[in-house]
C-alpha cells in the first residue's frame, strides 16, 4: 500500500470489493475508520520497516484434518485481549499467505490501534496442485472448516471469552463470510 494511497477516495477505490468485514456493523465501521486513518498516515510518513513497534508471536495449529496451519498473533503494548481480529489472506494461487502486503498492513495497523490481531496461512498453502483442484471444483468446505477450527483454537489460546471479528482480503473475504 505504501505510496499508492493518497486520500480517502484512493483508499475506498483500492479496497472496493477486495475487502469484506464480517461481524457487527458497529465493529466494521470502527475498523474501517481506524484502518483508513492509520493507512493514510502510515503511507505518508513511514515505511513498513520503520513501523514494526508491535509484538508478534508465531504459532502452529493442527486441525482435525491433521493439517498444520501456521499463524501469527500481533499486539501492541496497549492491546486488550477481549477482542480479537482475524485477518484472512487471499487465495494461495494469488499470493495468499499471511505475509501478503495487504494482510500485513491490516495486521500491523490494527495491532497498533489496540487490537489483538491474528493472521494465518491456509493449511497446505504451498500445495499448488491441491489448490488448483479446489479451484476447479469450487469447493472450499474443508478450507472454511479448518479456518473455523483455527479461529477457535487461537481464541482459546488468547482469551476464550474474547469477541471475534474476521476480515478477509479478496478470497479471504469469501472464507470469512
Amino acid at each position: 500500500l505504501n505510496g499508492c494511497i493518497n486520500d480517502q477516495t484512493d483508499l475506498e477505490a483500492f479496497f472496493k470489493k477486495k475487502v469484506q468485514v464480517s461481524g457487527s456493523l458497529y465493529q466494521a465501521m470502527r475498523i474501517g475508520k481506524i484502518f483508513s486513518s492509520l493507512v493514510l498516515s502510515h503511507t505518508h510518513t513511514h515505511s513498513m520497516s520503520e513501523c514494526e513497534d508491535i509484538n508478534k508471536e508465531h504459532f502452529s495449529f493442527v486441525t482435525s484434518f491433521a493439517n498444520t496451519m501456521r499463524g501469527m498473533i500481533g499486539y501492541g503494548d496497549e492491546s486488550r485481549d477481549d477482542r480479537i481480529i482475524f485477518i484472512l489472506p487471499p487465495h494461495p494461487l494469488m499470493g495468499g499467505d499471511m505475509l501478503n502486503n495487504v494482510v500485513q498492513s491490516l495486521f500491523s495497523s490494527l495491532a497498533r490501534a489496540g487490537f489483538v490481531t491474528v493472521t494465518c496461512d491456509y493449511a497446505l498453502v504451498f500445495d499448488e496442485k491441491l489448490w488448483q483442484s479446489r479451484e476447479r471444483m469450487r469447493d472450499y468446505t474443508d478450507v472454511t472448516d479448518e479456518v473455523r477450527e483455527f479461529i477457535e483454537g487461537a481464541r482459546k489460546h488468547i482469551n476464550s471469552d474474547a469477541h471475534i471479528l474476521c476480515i478477509g482480503y479478496s478470497f479471504g473475504a469469501f472464507i470469512a463470510h
